[in-house]
């Protein structure tokens, strides 16, 4: 998964991984063609891989310390412009 996000966006990491939660982060935003590609390189493989559904989220800064307050102090940090992949 770490190689096919990579050769789309060079700058994408997967920074979670849990079960069949994959969470990649997509820290360039404005590179729309690369994300795009990945995402269509994702609907066209979702078998091979697995893949029952993705979505992408971009998590402004507030809301990271807003879900880190209601979690009492415990990280539930995603970086921002994420890719969850289920």
């Amino acid at each position: 998964m770490d190689a096919l996000a990579k050769q789309h966006v060079p700058e994408a990491s997967v920074i979670q991984a849990v079960g069949k939660d994959v969470v990649i982060s997509l820290p360039n935003r404005d590179d729309i063609n690369s994300i795009t590609q990945l995402i269509a390189a994702l609907e066209h493989d979702k078998q091979v891989f697995g893949i029952d559904s993705f979505g992408i989220s971009d998590t402004p800064l507030e809301d990271v310390s807003i879900d880190y307050r209601k979690a009492g102090g415990k990280s539930t940090f995603r970086k921002p412009n994420s890719l969850l992949l289920n």
